[in-house]
């Protein structure tokens, strides 16, 4: 009976989760069609003179790590602009879009034409802030609210991690794993920025304690569904990583009696809950698509997924093995720019762990109540490995996914060497 009453409360928030999904987007697209065709409009002229400079959204072309998908934020215009309830109702589950080049865009748009294709295996949710932004401002004026909120964000983690915790050194320890994803590049397209921003609210928000209908589980599974709502698949891992990493790190400061069987439960919990809600979510989306459209996006989503975890090889030959050494390597390069830097930091870091650690006398107890932080680091190399081929062909963007990783590294090395609780507690 505990199972079922268990199963029936995360349907039931699911049911809920994909309604407040569904309303979101038919009422977004009631909002006056005229003022976003407008911004739509401008917006489209400011990526077309992107698009015609000599390397196409790529501020240093030496270093694909600070590329811009310029193209990607040119669909999440347009498929914002043609969600419109009340000329084409379907458009809100078919992700309705116009195929061409921006001046082909342009007329389509001017003309009022209809869309002449469909993008359907995603929620798309990015449309509902996007064509409300759409209402009042143009593609530049989005970016720099993106970074406001971005920073803002990023300000409030770091005062949230010191006032919780009262470690300086883990809210140092987030803003630089920032830094090495190149945030100036994050904030500057619609479509990096969303895992960010999914990642560091859910951080903030996150609850003191577990309550019986929001447990720990359930709030991941809020993410894990909010991230396949809004996410045009870039860096989703990003959404569980940041916000346990953080919930991990306040739980052993403020309760320092936790054991790493209870840490490593907590995290399990916590993925199962995040990694269900991702799924289940695609699929409600999938369903309701398939119900309410002439399209059978239960098939094509399926047929596509199974496509890029499965048979995708990124187009690049070789073994398996290959494949999986290649990913890892052009993820931690487009961090670290060059092979002696990743050397620099992989040998500075151990070195700085290994002496404070013999300094301050630890010991296998204080290892064993950190290892939970590297168990979680390392699910952004098993998502890499287990998608390579999609990893390798966008490695450029999906590669911040190592934000975790960095993250997690650093606060293991932070927990594991410390001299006493950071909440003050003995």
């Amino acid at each position: 009976m505990r199972i079922i009453r268990i199963l029936s409360r995360y349907l039931i928030l699911l049911f809920v989760l994909i309604s407040i999904g569904s309303f979101l987007l038919l009422t977004t697209g009631l909002l006056p069609q005229e003022r976003v065709k407008t911004n739509a409009l401008y917006s489209l002229n400011q990526i077309a003179a992107e698009l015609a400079s000599s390397e196409p959204g790529i501020l240093d072309y030496d270093n694909w790590a600070c590329r811009l998908d310029v193209y990607t934020d040119l669909l999440i215009v347009t498929q914002s602009y043609y969600m419109n309830t009340l000329k084409n109702p379907a458009s809100v589950f078919t992700n309705s879009q116009h195929v061409g080049d921006v001046n082909t865009l342009r007329a389509a748009m001017e003309q009022q034409q209809d869309s002449n294709d469909t993008y359907a295996r995603y929620w798309g949710g990015f449309r509902v802030t996007v064509r409300l932004l759409l209402t009042f401002f143009n593609y530049t004026q989005i970016r720099r609210i993106i970074s406001i909120v971005f920073i803002l964000l990023a300000g409030g983690i770091a005062m949230y991690l010191h006032t919780r915790t009262k470690s300086i050194a883990s809210s140092f320890a987030f803003l630089l794993t920032l830094g090495l994803l190149h945030p100036s590049i994050i904030t500057a397209t619609l479509q990096y920025s969303c895992c960010f921003l999914i990642a560091m609210a859910g951080t903030l928000l996150l609850p003191k304690r577990e309550y019986k209908y929001l447990t720990y589980s359930m709030y991941f599974f809020i993410l894990g569904a909010m991230t396949q709502f809004f996410d045009f698949y870039t860096t989703p891992i990003l959404t569980f990583g940041f916000p346990m990493l953080a919930l991990l790190f306040i739980n052993q400061q403020e309760h320092p009696q936790l054991s790493a069987k209870q840490m490593l439960r907590l995290s399990g919990r916590g993925f199962t809950g995040w990694l269900a809600g991702y799924i289940l979510m695609w699929i409600g989306k999938l369903s309701l698509t398939t119900i309410f459209t002439e399209i059978n996006a239960l098939g094509d989503g399926f047929n596509a997924a199974f496509n890029r975890i499965f048979i995708s090889t990124g187009n690049v030959g070789g073994s398996l093995f290959y494949r999986m050494g290649l990913v890892l390597w052009r993820v931690f390069i487009r961090v670290f720019d060059k092979p002696v830097y990743i050397l620099v930091a992989a040998i500075g870091t151990s070195a700085v762990w290994l002496l404070l650690f013999i300094m301050r006398k630890k010991t296998k107890k204080d290892l064993e109540s950190s290892a939970v932080y590297l168990a979680v680091a390392c699910l952004p190399l098993v998502w890499f490995v287990f998608v390579s081929g999609p990893t390798i062909q966008a490695s450029w963007y999906q590669y911040r996914g190592i934000g975790v990783f960095l993250f997690g590294v650093l606060l293991f090395v932070i927990q594991s060497t410390k001299t006493h609780s950071l909440s003050g507690e003995n």
